[in-house]
């Protein structure tokens, strides 16, 4: 069991992106905010000797933005667009951000009552009852504004695109006034600004109670504009971004000396569901369609996975694993299946308060692990 955190020089990359991390307007995937300094640190431990590393599931682009701080070459994939979208920003983008004239480009418009709308509340056809969970997080107006910028972002060229894609996903997944009930929505924001004030957890709603989202995604530009600048002056190592399945991409990287894969999949547990349903909002308001995947969100599944995973690892020294103690079988046996390939299995593991807003005293606490797989 992990027993904390080393303390780091200014300068070391798990102390710079850590940083950033803590003011990115976006959530980290997973909700492994607080224990990223501990994750990063077996990562970068277990990569001594390695020039290259693969990065399956890359989410929210944080630890692909480690490995290449350190020096690393980064393959990473991830099937969501949204994911797509900050593992470029946080890791690959050269140093392009948005400019003043581009920002004032994609944002000059209002919204209007009725234009729109049916792309607004539609969402995915296949998706029973998605239109009323919308309109329980973002109003008419508010989503017609979204959709015209999304679409205004065809136009600027793919770093600043992306750029604005996460500052519309930030809309998504910082603003805390919606309930999956449509029906409620304003009397919820009338309690928010009355419990908070003009701040209102950090959103400024206007005298019809709504978000204000020109300025929020403004802001939040500027805010990705500083991430970009920051991470592209002090990386040391390049990073390819897909979007597309691991397996494609273990298999696309097959001819490549790679050292480390890290491998931080839906967990498969009780509970588990598709990412793409709870992304779906994200992911349409950026414009994003499914691609096909593999199914690791049910414990079958997720068994079936994991072995043809290690079937496209077979030249890779380092594995290492993510999960906790809710995941799809035990930690015992997952390095038993290691030790069956001829892995030398050991673990790393840490104690975390699961949720956006963690409390220590939460019933959600679990142990997470950091399962390691050496030839």
């Amino acid at each position: 069991m992990s027993e904390g955190i080393a303390i780091r020089a200014a300068d070391d990359p798990i102390t710079r992106v850590g940083k950033l991390l803590h003011a990115l307007p976006i959530s980290y995937n997973g909700s492994k905010q607080r224990i990223f300094p501990w994750v990063a640190d077996v990562l970068l431990r277990e990569s001594v000797g390695s020039q290259v590393a693969v990065d399956g599931f890359s989410g929210s682009g944080i630890i692909s933005a480690v490995l290449a701080a350190s020096g690393l070459d980064v393959y990473a994939c991830d099937t969501l667009g949204t994911a797509y979208a900050m593992t470029v920003m946080m890791a690959a983008n050269p140093g392009i951000t948005m400019t003043d004239e581009q920002l004032g480009q994609v944002t000059s418009h209002a919204a209007i009552d009725g234009l729109l709308y049916d792309d607004v509340l539609g969402l995915m056809d296949d998706a029973p009852g998605m239109g009323d969970a919308y309109s329980g997080l973002f109003t008419r107006n508010e989503g017609i504004w979204m959709c015209r910028t999304r679409d205004k972002l065809l136009e600027v060229p793919i770093y600043e695109r992306l750029i604005g894609h996460c500052a519309l996903r930030a809309l998504v997944c910082i603003q805390p006034f919606g309930t999956p009930n449509g029906r409620s929505t304003f009397p919820h924001r009338i309690k928010q600004k009355r419990t908070y004030g003009t701040r209102c957890l950090g959103h400024y709603l206007n005298s019809s109670y709504e978000i204000e989202v020109e300025h929020w995604f403004r802001r939040y530009v500027g805010k990705l504009n500083v991430v970009v600048e920051d991470l592209s002056s002090h990386r040391l190592g390049h990073t390819t971004c897909y979007r597309m399945d691991v397996l494609e991409l273990l298999e696309s990287v097959a001819h490549l000396d790679v050292g480390m894969a890290y491998f931080d999949p839906p967990y498969g547990g009780r509970g588990c569901r598709d990412y793409g349903i709870d992304y779906r909002v994200h992911e349409h308001i950026i414009g994003s369609s499914p691609i096909p995947a593999a199914d690791f969100f049910t414990a079958k599944s997720h068994a079936l996975r994991f072995e043809e995973i290690l079937d496209r690892c077979e030249g890779i020294p380092t594995l290492i694993f993510s999960y906790n103690n809710k995941a799809w079988t035990t930690v015992e046996d997952i390095m038993t299946r290691l030790r069956r390939r001829g892995y030398d299995a050991s673990m790393d593991s840490t104690g975390h308060v699961h949720g956006k807003h963690p409390i220590e005293m939460s019933q959600n606490r679990v142990t997470e692990h950091l399962i390691i797989a050496r030839r």
